[in-house]
């Protein structure tokens, strides 16, 4: 009986939004639910629900709320977004659940190691308001193959978005102007990368181990690329630098900075997109 009106309750706190549909076409049921409820509905899913991923929408948001119940729930799936957000801080440190998650308006900030290891992460969307990705802050997430950054980001911190060997394309913001040594270490699909010309400096190991990487654009405003920066990038073809000839030659080069790309690089001057 108290199952029964447990039940009951729950299913009264809980609106049934819509299905989404994914990809494949399949529809996967859509909640809206209190962070305090969570871990109840989590918890309560039938035995038989089906393995696609839950699409919750989050409400009244708090932080140790919806990390706990994610990870106490290793049997189920979910993609997150969130409304009536206020005061929260995103914290999904190894949380092998999580399959995508939209970040809310008023989050300036994706803190160091945020989805560090979050290795079924496939698709992060942001909003504008967010102007820095911390260190480390999708570093092994495995799975990633879909992210929009933000036009407002400022700085991607060292090893960002180290190993996420599925990451085929990524647009940098205009505002960027730093980004950490190996942030793209062993994006071993990633194809191709525009720097932004706030840059100054490609750091140590930012492309190391891009097996795919095969054009690359840099700005006339570089000064410098570090040791190891596209080192067995040896698919990389060309270079096209939107300086001249004697601008490329003035950038401050450290030994090794192209170690085993590919023999037939070439770099192509006064480049225009």
């Amino acid at each position: 009986m108290k199952k029964l009106l447990f039940g009951l309750c729950l299913i009264c706190a809980l609106f049934v939004v819509a299905c989404d549909v994914d990809a494949s076409g399949k529809s996967r049921q859509k909640v809206v639910v209190k962070s305090p409820d969570l871990n109840d509905y989590l918890a309560n899913l039938e035995e038989n629900t089906p393995d696609d991923p839950y699409v919750i929408v989050v409400s009244e948001p708090e932080k140790m709320e919806v990390h706990d119940a994610l990870y106490n729930n290793p049997r189920k799936y979910v993609s997150l977004s969130f409304v009536d957000y206020e005061n929260y801080e995103l914290y999904f440190y190894k949380c092998v659940n999580l399959v995508s998650i939209e970040i809310p308006e008023g989050i300036k900030e994706i803190i160091d190691g945020a989805f560090y290891q979050c290795v079924n992460l496939q698709k992060v969307g942001m909003t504008d308001s967010v102007c820095s990705i911390g260190r480390t802050a999708f570093l092994y997430c495995m799975a990633l193959n879909d992210i929009k950054l933000s036009q407002n980001i400022e700085k991607i911190g060292e090893f960002g978005f180290y190993e996420c060997p599925n990451l085929e394309g990524i647009k940098l913001p205009k505002n960027l102007i730093y980004i950490g040594q190996n942030s793209f270490n062993y994006c071993s699909r990633l194809k191709e990368i525009e720097i932004p010309s706030g840059v100054n400096t490609i750091e140590k190991g930012t492309f190391l181990w891009c097996l795919s990487l095969k054009k690359v654009v840099i700005p006339s405003t570089l000064l410098e690329i570090k040791e190891g920066a596209f080192l067995y990038c040896s698919s990389l073809l060309e270079i096209n630098f939107t300086g001249t000839e004697e601008q490329w030659n003035s950038v401050i080069k450290t030994d090794g900075w192209d170690e085993n790309c590919s023999p037939y690089l070439i770099i192509n001057y006064n480049y225009k997109n």
